[in-house]
């Protein structure tokens, strides 16, 4: 039976180095589009050059691509990693000039397109295939879209890349009607007759899905209850990570005390490097805890945004009594931002306490290196996480309160 269908086209611009990334964006929209275009009459288009562009004549190949695409597209997203792109006369790559089009268009009607740009924050396999003069490109137009008001994201997998835009492009298909697009704002997506079965323009019930049309992935409980497991997961790390923490800190003080008092009156030298080895010995034991649970914590708090991305985007399917169920895991969610946040303090003034130690010894300066260096890293993985959940979270509150802004994370 023929109804309307609601398709939001999705321009993904890029250089060749995310090539990877921009497939998994198609498993995305794939994923999404089982959910969003049986049950809401809504579903995406992803629009490529590899796909939608065709051999033509222009000032250059960007200029053949842009008046075939025009402005027929209802989302721009960007990515970018160490490669900025080749010149095309107007922009300084191909995927600035396609941003500057986007962002030139929402300057002048916002409510009819969306902008979300996203950066790839990992290391190449290889030092050499990271081009300095165009990493630096890359970094001077982080700058312009700061200065332009522009919120990005970042990212460091694939998998990382597919949770985050499973989470926008829910939360902009939630929108869609509300704060953009809709009937009231005709732009370029629009409905369209189709043959796909799904709910009527009547308010009949949506039809049920065949089984050639089921995938074999988890659901929507399952997603949930994978989160919840994935949460206490990450809670047990978190608190070994902090137990540690603070026996360390214990243990410090008592170091520290001993040198010094070493050192006071008629100085004790053979005292005070004895001591000041034992806190080499306590500083390094706690490195090598922390890097063994640091693999775990980024594996879990991963699981966690996956788990719960896939959730959100299934809720279509549940109604309410599923709404209510995402709710209560907006709770577990922002406890445990809390968690993530409260530790990280900690673990900065510890990071703090520790740089400003003396080298009393080559072991405990080597000691005292290792310890800030395995802290810097395992905050920036919290900071990741503590992002990831914040934005996990206002997706799941908006489901029933949608259009909360986002917030820039502080660092």
């Amino acid at each position: 039976m023929a109804r309307s269908e609601t398709i939001l086209r999705v321009l993904v611009s890029s250089p060749g180095d995310v090539a990877g990334d921009r497939n998994k964006l198609e498993e995305v929209v794939s994923e999404l589009n089982l959910t969003w275009r049986k049950r809401l009459g809504i579903s995406f288009e992803l629009v490529r050059w590899e796909t939608h562009a065709f051999p033509g004549v222009g000032a250059d190949a960007q200029d053949v691509i842009n008046v075939q695409f025009e402005d027929d597209y209802d989302i721009f997203i960007g990515l970018f990693w160490t490669r900025f792109g080749t010149p095309t006369g107007r922009a300084g790559s191909g995927t600035e000039e396609e941003f500057n089009r986007a962002y030139d268009r929402y300057c002048h009607e916002p409510t009819k397109l969306r902008v979300m740009f996203y950066f790839k924050d990992s290391p190449p396999t290889k030092l050499s295939d990271i081009n300095l003069t165009q990493y630096a490109l890359v970094k001077d137009f982080q700058d312009k879209l700061k200065k332009k008001g522009v919120l990005y994201w970042s990212y460091d997998t694939e998998e990382n890349l597919a949770a985050l835009l499973r989470i926008h492009l829910s939360n902009q298909v939630q929108e869609w009607g509300k704060s953009w697009g809709g009937s009231s704002h005709p732009g370029p997506a629009g409905p369209i007759a189709t043959d796909d079965k799904g709910p009527e323009k009547t308010g009949q019930p949506p039809l049920p899905v065949s089984e050639e049309e089921e995938e074999e992935e988890l659901g929507f409980l399952e997603q949930i209850a994978r989160g919840e497991e994935e949460g206490k997961n990450l809670f047990g790390i978190m608190q070994r990570m902090t137990r540690a923490l603070t026996r360390l800190t214990e243990k410090m003080e008592l170091r520290t005390a001993a040198v010094t008092s070493a050192q006071a009156g008629i100085p004790n030298l053979k005292k005070a490097r004895r001591a000041a080895n034992l806190a080499a010995s306590d500083m390094e034991q706690f490195v090598t805890s922390t890097k063994v649970e640091m693999p775990a914590f980024a594996e879990a708090y991963r699981a966690i945004v996956d788990a719960f991305s896939h959730a959100a985007s299934l809720l279509p399917e549940f109604g309410q009594t599923g709404k209510e169920q995402l709710v209560q895991s907006e709770g577990v969610i922002g406890a445990l931002e809390q968690t993530i946040l409260e530790t990280m303090v900690h673990m900065r003034e510890f990071r703090k306490s520790v740089e400003v130690l003396p080298r009393v010894t080559t072991a405990f300066g080597r000691a005292k290196k290792h310890t800030v260096e395995v802290l810097n890293e395992l905050l920036e993985e919290m900071d990741k996480a503590a992002s990831l959940a914040r934005e996990v979270r206002k997706s799941l509150g908006g489901i029933q309160e949608a259009g909360e802004t986002p917030r820039e994370i502080e660092h």
